[in-house]
């Protein structure tokens, strides 16, 4: 008990690394804020973010330039219906705003390959990721973090 007495900044610093731990679960997503984003206990800034079924994530410069979306689209195309479970995309689509749309095309193919499209707001989004992620089923996440 002495070594915590006398190391109180050691002390504190393994009390906030155990806290970060604990509400950032490796896998999923943990903190949000104000255009950050922590996922499998990394934080994410400033950008947009793709995470695939594996868990595998890509930052994303910004989802409304049209280059950007089709680079994030030929990199889907690989997320098809397995057995069993019907893969789902879950769509972030920023806080309070409508500030992303998946152009039509894209939704109607994603429908025809079975995979469930839902769209909301960011931090309903990275919810409704953790509690897919916890029943086991296949998710792949679209975020929108940029204003």
């Amino acid at each position: 008990m002495g070594f915590f007495r006398r190391h109180k900044l050691i002390t504190l610093l393994l009390i906030a690394l155990g806290a970060y731990i604990y509400y950032n679960p490796r896998g999923k997503f943990g903190y949000l804020g104000d255009r950050v984003v922590v996922f499998n206990r990394m934080p994410i800034a400033f950008f947009d973010l793709y995470v695939d079924p594996r868990g595998s994530y890509r930052i994303i410069d910004n989802l409304s330039n049209a280059r950007v979306l089709d680079d994030w689209w030929n990199r889907i195309q690989g997320l098809t219906r397995e057995e069993g479970d019907r893969p789902h995309l879950i769509i972030g689509e920023g806080r309070g705003s409508k500030s992303f749309i998946l152009p039509d095309v894209m939704a109607n193919n994603l429908r025809t390959r079975g995979i469930s499209i839902r769209v909301m707001e960011t931090e309903k989004a990275i919810a409704a990721y953790n509690a897919l992620k916890d029943e086991g089923k296949p998710v792949a996440a679209l975020l929108r973090l940029q204003r």
